[in-house]
């Protein structure tokens, strides 16, 4: 391995004067997510989806890519609305389930 100690010295910059140094944690950089009422209707969690998600922005890189709080707020809500239908579904089942079988389990 053959290091250019005259390229290397030009990609060093030095600081004359102090920095104020900070501590980044993991939540600096993390989407920033609110919880959805889980006893709404899927009408009402819908547009309060639609609302907390709001203008649907594109990575300016690529105007066909999602931005990355876009795409982590739209599969978020997805999937909390998939929890709700799922538990609807649920127990609507298991009403029907009790009427034709007249006890529940």
């Amino acid at each position: 391995m053959v290091i250019d100690l005259v390229k290397l010295k030009e990609c060093i910059t030095f600081q004359d004067k102090t920095m104020d140094e900070k501590n980044a944690s993991a939540e600096d950089y993390m989407t920033k997510v609110q919880e959805v009422d889980a006893n709404l209707t899927e009408e009402e969690f819908v547009v309060k989806a639609v609302e907390l998600i709001g203008e649907v922005e594109k990575n300016p890189n690529n105007n066909k890519v999602l931005s990355k709080d876009t795409f982590i707020k739209i599969f978020k809500y997805t999937g909390d609305f998939a929890k709700i239908r799922c538990a609807h579904l649920k127990k609507s089942a298991q009403e029907e389930r009790c009427v034709s079988f007249n006890i529940d389990h």
